[in-house]
């Protein structure tokens, strides 16, 4: 009886490493105004008033984000649009703040957006 020849297999101690292709690009996101005085006089104590801000993604992923209205000064409430969905690079979406003024004086509305996926960018405007 013949014998066949022993076959060796190489064995590799450790890890294989393969290289790992990650896409480049950034997260970015814009909101404006960035610091603008409304041209608009508002009554004190009045409501329904409203104020517009353009957000965009000025990054090179798709990217949802969070917002944020707040107020200082003389205003009394603000609530905002939504800003929900995916924005693709270079996509706008407006929200609108509409607010109640409180007694006579300045106040500000303030916009902050955070980018949540992929996270990374903010931006504020008011």
């Amino acid at each position: 009886m013949r014998m066949s020849p022993k076959r060796t297999i190489p064995f590799i101690m450790g890890a294989l490493l393969l290289p790992l292709r990650f896409a480049a690009g950034q997260v970015g996101v814009s909101v404006s105004p960035v610091s603008a005085t409304d041209p608009i006089s508002r009554y004190a104590n009045s409501t329904g008033n409203t104020v517009i801000f353009t957000v965009t993604n000025t990054g090179t992923f798709d990217t949802q984000y969070s917002r944020t209205c707040t107020f200082s000064g003389n205003v009394a409430s603000v609530s905002c649009t939504a800003l929900g969905g995916v924005l693709i690079p270079g996509q706008s979406k407006t929200i609108t703040a509409t607010f109640s003024a409180g007694t006579a004086g300045s106040g500000a509305i303030i916009l902050s957006v955070t980018s949540t996926n992929p996270a990374g960018a903010s931006a504020q405007g008011q």
